[in-house]
């Protein structure tokens, strides 16, 4: 026969359980996505500073230089670039601040009609380059 007593002795019984699940596939997952950054990135950086493709040519004693990096930015054409790369990143980021800050503004501290359009609106953005890209894909 089940009582209110044994019912909640059976529910706390199984909140450890599941508990313990939830951490084991959270570990879990850390450990693949940690496999699946780290080892990439370990691999570039170690092909970075050798001479050699760890990939290809296995690990072992490697020369460890800098010199990779230095040929890449003795190079003006490096420069010139880095410094177009910055300027418009900058240049996107200040505008789309601009542009957010504003729609914020006037959905938040204004009256005016349709809020919920303009601010269903500031998601445009996020739709529209993915269906730019597919529709080029489809017509090319």
């Amino acid at each position: 026969m089940v009582t209110a007593e044994t019912a909640t002795l059976v529910v706390s019984r199984a909140e450890p359980r599941r508990m313990s699940l939830a951490w084991l596939w959270s570990a879990g997952l850390l450990v693949i996505l940690a496999f699946l950054v780290i080892y990439p990135v370990s691999m570039l950086l170690l092909g970075a500073l050798t001479n050699t493709n760890p990939v290809v040519d296995g690990f072992g004693v490697f020369d460890l230089s800098l010199t990779n990096f230095i040929t890449v930015l003795g190079n003006p054409n490096v420069h010139l670039a880095l410094a177009n790369s910055l300027i418009a990143c900058g240049g996107g980021t200040l505008l789309a601040v601009i542009i957010g800050l504003a729609f914020a503004w006037v959905v938040v501290r204004t009256n005016t009609p349709c809020k919920a359009l303009i601010a269903s609106t500031g998601m445009l953005p996020l739709l529209t380059g993915t269906n730019a890209l597919s529709a080029r894909g489809l017509f090319k």
